[in-house]
């Protein structure tokens, strides 16, 4: 029974661990894709204060992370034109990451959960 009580507390501390920053757009990269990859859409950020963001452990290039969009996801285009917004006027974003983004170990790269003027 303590085994599964600390399993559970585990899990649940890794289920809350996500990367959240704000800044705004250094780069922003389109691919079309390939014959074995899709298209896809990611970019950087300058962080305004980087002590006001949340950085997980597992990020091995520190704040520098590469943030990809979903680009099958319906509110692609609004997404799209908050990012070029941002890269071309520095306008500031705040960007969630997904919660499970440590759970394969280290990584330099964040899958966006939300994204939002600030």
């Amino acid at each position: 029974m303590k085994l599964k009580i600390a399993a559970a507390i585990i899990v649940s501390i890794n289920a809350i661990a996500e990367n959240t920053v704000y800044g705004s757009v250094s780069e922003l990269i389109t691919r079309s894709g390939d014959k074995t990859s899709g298209p896809s859409i990611y970019f950087r950020l300058n962080l305004i204060n980087p002590e006001s963001s949340t950085i997980e452990s597992c990020m091995s290039e520190g704040d520098n992370i590469t943030w990809y969009i979903d680009v099958s996801t319906p509110i692609i285009d609004i997404q799209y034109q908050m990012l070029k917004e941002s890269y071309k006027n520095k306008t500031y974003l705040h960007l969630s990451g997904q919660d499970d983004v440590c759970a394969n170990g280290d990584t330099s790269y964040d899958n966006v959960f939300e994204i939002s003027t600030w």
